[in-house]
């Protein structure tokens, strides 16, 4: 064979060997051992006898930094905004999950990680996913057979279950077994089709639906729309109804609001998008002991009188965005051993996207806040989990199954 053809061969063996390990790395998580700023950057390392001043309580609807001491960069500098000034470190991002070939739609409607550090993610047209440290995969298929899902909307750990619940009032129970779930049985709650929940928490035999359920007598009594915020079910019968809200125009649409419940501890703590309250409910006496409501810091922008006001010269699907782009829209709310964690969306386009407070569980202060583009998910174990780039209903850039895994440690 001639020179020139042994070295053209060699040189296309070359490439085809490049694009095949190119190939491969994108079909697995990326694990990143040095420390990375939000934009994936290498952090520049501060030195040794640098450290950090905490931020004080909120004051007057703004955080009021402690003034740093000579020597020390104060919060807010670029590549240290993750910093977690009480324990004078950085939570980086400690790896990186990465499945770009799995394209995301529709909004992100819940997120939670198992014992074993599986994510599981629930999107409004994407189904059900499992993410783990070497796969991404559907935990379910679309349909109405026995362990097929159909009509999705939130979902939660009851022991040793992950449960489905979908709007016709089906329950699904999923038992894991190692990285793998597999469907165990079925329920029905009669009465949940008239809930328009968001999110679900089980305590013992007491669903609690996070969402908004109409009051049709008062509706129709005082023609505007009345209703609550929870409702709760006991061996699968309804048992009460708490937070209610009366809306005065008629065209209102408190039915798209999300809400969020989270067990922690003895408790449950509810929070509303549209309101930056945090609500503690006892299980057990089925009230409300507690209302705390948070000082938000200055790029916090309140809902205006627009909001989830139907408009008849435009779809609703339209609207929908237009509200939730209007006001600072809460995220997501989750609760870790030390911190409440309150995500919402910023407005100023000079901004990241979205807001991250790191709140105090025993006295309610906002410790530290950071700014990123990417949506918060879930935590376990100081680990915290964010789809990199948004919420793939909202932003065009989140179309993709990205994991950025930050620490809080």
């Amino acid at each position: 064979m001639p020179l020139r053809k042994k070295l053209a061969l060699i040189f296309s063996s070359a490439l085809l060997l490049v694009s095949f390990i190119e190939a491969s790395d994108n079909l697995q998580p990326k694990r990143l051992t040095q420390p990375v700023n939000l934009e994936g950057e290498p952090l520049r390392l501060p030195p040794s006898n640098v450290r950090f001043a905490p931020c004080l309580p909120f004051s007057g609807g703004a955080p009021n930094p402690r003034p740093a001491t000579k020597g020390s960069y104060p919060l807010g500098t670029p590549d240290y905004r993750l910093t977690a000034a009480s324990r004078g470190a950085y939570p980086p991002i400690v790896k990186i999950l990465s499945y770009p070939n799995i394209k995301l739609h529709g909004f992100i409607f819940n997120a939670l990680v198992d014992e074993v550090g599986n994510l599981l993610l629930m999107f409004f047209k994407n189904g059900l996913y499992c993410v783990s440290h070497s796969s991404a995969y559907p935990l379910t298929r679309y349909g109405h057979g026995p362990g097929e899902i159909n009509s999705w909307r939130a979902m939660c750990f009851s022991a040793p279950f992950l449960i489905v619940v979908e709007t016709t009032g089906r329950i699904l129970y999923f038992r894991r077994t190692g990285d793998i779930y597999n469907y165990d049985k079925t329920e029905w709650i009669r009465d949940l089709p008239s809930i328009f929940f968001k999110s679900v928490e089980r305590v013992g035999n007491k669903w609690f639906f996070a969402g908004f359920t109409y009051d049709h007598s008062i509706t129709m009594q005082k023609k505007h729309p009345a209703g609550y915020f929870l409702s709760i079910f006991e061996n699968g019968q309804f048992k009460k109804s708490l937070l209610y809200r009366e809306f005065l125009d008629r065209r209102y649409y408190p039915h798209l609001i999300r809400v969020f419940i989270r067990k922690h501890g003895p408790y449950l703590y509810l929070l509303i998008e549209t309101e930056p309250k945090i609500y503690v409910i006892d299980p057990e006496r089925l009230e409300i002991i507690k209302i705390h409501e948070l000082k938000m810091p200055d790029n916090y922008v309140r809902i205006g009188k627009e909001a989830f006001i139907k408009n008849k010269n435009r779809p609703v699907p339209q609207l929908f965005e237009d509200w939730e782009l209007s006001y600072s829209r809460i995220e997501n709310f989750i609760i870790n051993e030390d911190y409440f964690l309150l995500q919402f969306r910023n407005l100023s386009k000079d901004q990241k996207k979205f807001t991250l407070l790191l709140i105090n569980q025993n006295n309610f202060f906002l410790e530290n806040i950071f700014y990123t583009d990417d949506a918060m998910l879930a935590e376990k174990d100081d680990l915290v989990y964010f789809l990199a780039n948004g919420d793939p209903g909202l932003d065009e850039e989140a179309d993709s199954l990205i994991i950025n895994v930050y620490s809080l440690k």
